[in-house]
């Protein structure tokens, strides 16, 4: 079985990623895990393939960080927990990802689709218009990840991503970039890790 992607980051506090290829089978990724009766029983529940894979793939990547899948529980909103520090998780057809924090932090993980530019407009701040493209499906993409990784790290319901969250103007070749939200009329500004591999964009975000 491949080893995963695994990177570490340290700004604003220690972070680790992994980022599984998803090549294997249901039956295989199953026998790679210990599950609980419950997890296996929530598989059941994904009748589709590919999101059986990802559920599988997303804890794969967690157990690459030293955190076993058996521990991993679920908050009422959905969001991942585990028993010590905090974790996200994202997946597409095609990798997963999972990152671990002492913080409170997001990812999100898109493979590059023509559908981003017919939702754009429901999640563009007025202010990214006047710097992206339309077109510009890579950046459309990244910058639906940072929001949606945002999100994840912030928890806050009904976080609206066109009026709440602006992310800051970046390139294709940045690495790293900034965004805030607004909340209760309070600014927070968020750090954000930009990661472009193979037609995909990860975008890993943590307050600072």
């Amino acid at each position: 079985m491949p080893m995963p992607l695994i990177e570490d980051f340290l700004r604003p506090s220690t972070c680790r990623l992994a980022v599984w290829q998803i090549d294997e089978s249901v039956a295989t990724l199953s026998a790679a895990l210990p599950l609980t009766p419950r997890q296996k029983k929530e598989i059941t529940l994904r009748k589709i393939e590919s999101a059986q894979q990802g559920y599988l793939a997303v804890r794969l990547a967690l157990q690459q960080l030293g955190t076993s899948p058996r521990t991993l529980t679920t908050a009422p909103d959905g969001a991942p927990l585990i028993p010590q520090g905090h974790c996200s998780l994202s997946h597409s057809r095609s990798h997963a990802a999972a990152v671990t924090s002492e913080s409170p932090i997001g990812v999100d993980l898109e493979a590059h689709r023509l559908k981003i530019q017919r939702i754009a407009h429901k999640f563009m701040h007025a202010n990214e218009k006047k710097w992206l493209a339309i077109n510009d499906i890579p950046s459309l993409t990244r910058l639906w990840t940072a929001k949606e990784a945002i999100y994840k790290a912030v928890r806050h319901p009904g976080l609206s991503f066109a009026q709440a969250v602006e992310v800051d103007a970046f390139d294709s070749k940045d690495q790293r970039g900034t965004a805030q939200i607004v909340l209760n009329g309070k600014t927070q500004q968020f750090s954000l890790e930009y990661i472009t591999f193979q037609q995909h964009e990860l975008t890993i975000a943590q307050p600072e």
